[in-house]
Order: structure tokens, then C-alpha cells, then sequence
């Protein structure tokens, strides 16, 4: 059998050539901004998903179960197309 290998180099010493560096200010502030917009998204989905039963309870209390969740898609297609095609 032949012995092919991808590079020429050893992995180990590749590893060793690599040196530590801190992360500058920029770098912090991006990872930082980046976490609190997860957190917050987070937040709004944990809200949205603790409210959504009460919430439907008082627009569709007299709609039957399956035309409540159409009608409610219906309405929020329309307001999205109608924000999406303004921009």
C-alpha cells in the first residue's frame, strides 16, 4: 500500500506555530452585542410562546378552533407582505 498524506507538514508542530492573542475591545464589544441580542430574542420567544394561548382566548373566543388559526394566519400574511413589499 502507498502512504499518501494531505500536506507535508506534521499537525503537531502546525499547532505549536499558532500563538495566543488577546481579544481587542472591538471583539468583546461584537461577542457582547451579539449575546444580548440572543437573550432578548430569547425573551420575546419565551413571552410570545407563555401568552399566545391567553392572547387568542380573547380574539377568537367565539370562532371555532381550526377557523381561529386560519383567520389568524390570513391577517398576519397580509401584515407581513404589506411590511415586506414597503421595503
Amino acid at each position: 500500500m502507498s502512504n499518501i498524506s494531505a500536506g507535508s507538514e506534521d499537525p503537531v508542530d502546525q499547532e505549536k506555530s499558532y500563538s495566543y492573542q488577546p481579544m481587542t475591545a472591538g471583539e468583546r464589544k461584537v461577542i457582547f452585542a451579539s449575546s444580548l441580542g440572543t437573550v432578548f430574542e430569547w425573551y420575546d420567544f419565551y413571552l410570545y410562546g407563555s401568552l399566545a394561548g391567553i392572547i387568542a382566548k380573547q380574539f377568537f373566543r367565539a370562532l371555532i378552533p381550526h377557523r381561529a388559526s386560519f383567520l389568524r394566519s390570513w391577517l398576519l400574511r397580509l401584515v407581513l407582505s404589506s411590511v415586506l413589499l414597503e421595503h
